[in-house]
């Protein structure tokens, strides 16, 4: 967290995210209710924490937040905020028990291209970035249990009518015992022209 004197403190856990707003989570909140009446998942995402992961750091030193704030700040200068529009429920894993539920996104060049310019930037500081392929999303609900989601065509909902525009990235720390989950730490905006 950012203390006194505009010091970053030590803590476990943090991400950087772009924010859903409420409007849009209201929406997906509602879809992630017909999905839990057809299924049990041992958590479903609140909706006060649904957000679209940048960057995961895991366990993360204040040197390196420091090293994170500095990089946001300057990408944010030259980022313009961009539209992303959602596609559809979808999942990770088994059809017959997906593992994780989530609501996707259209392809968006500015969202991949952030993406790329941000990991090369924090590998440029010794950072460890994911290699895996980007697949923006919000997790709706992960960790299945029970029941069948396709029973009532959850994963046929088309969200192309939930678009907003991304104009800032959050440094969230993790709280994983309390509610919300994820606390802003810092708020990137983007200004760029």
């Amino acid at each position: 967290m950012i203390g006194e004197k505009g010091r970053i403190d030590v803590s476990d856990h943090y991400f950087l995210a772009f924010p859903v707003p409420q409007n849009i989570g209201q929406k997906l909140k509602k879809e992630a209710d017909r999905i839990q009446s057809a299924c049990v998942y041992r958590y479903w995402t609140d909706p006060g924490d649904y957000h679209v992961t940048y960057f995961f750091f895991g366990q993360t030193l204040s040197g390196q937040l420091q090293a994170v704030d500095a990089i946001m700040t300057d990408l944010a200068k030259e980022t313009r905020p961009f539209v992303v529009t959602l596609s559809k429920i979808s999942w990770f894993g088994k059809k017959d028990r997906p593992r994780v539920v989530y609501a996707g996104f259209f392809e968006s060049g500015a969202l991949d291209d952030l993406r790329r310019i941000g990991g090369r930037l924090l590998m440029e500081r010794g950072f460890s970035i994911e290699k895996r392929p980007y697949h923006p999303h919000i997790t709706l609900a992960k960790k299945w249990v029970s029941g069948n989601p396709f029973t009532n065509g959850a994963f046929h909902s088309d969200l192309s009518d939930l678009s907003w525009e991304m104009d800032r990235i959050v440094l969230y720390r993790v709280h994983p015992y309390e509610v919300p989950r994820y606390i802003p730490v810092k708020i990137f905006r983007f200004y760029g022209k």
